[in-house]
């Protein structure tokens, strides 16, 4: 089940485009949000969050214009 923490730390992330800058302005550790973004991944069977070696902000930007349509 896909859950509102996992779509904050989504945006959390697609808005600072990096792990531990969204886990700082999520109040939480690195670790945690990287565990909630994988489940999420796990849970939607897809890859949300691209290797940062072709990770680009329009990837990014990509998941915040889709979290703000759930939202």
């Amino acid at each position: 089940m896909i859950t509102l923490r996992q779509l904050r730390y989504l945006s959390a992330l697609a808005k600072h485009g990096h792990f531990g800058r969204a886990a700082e302005a999520c109040a939480v550790t690195q670790p945690a949000l990287s565990m909630q973004i994988r489940d999420l991944e796990r849970t939607l069977g897809v890859k949300v969050v691209a290797p940062r070696a072709v990770r680009s902000a329009d990837q990014l930007s990509c998941a915040s214009a889709h979290h703000s349509q759930v939202s």
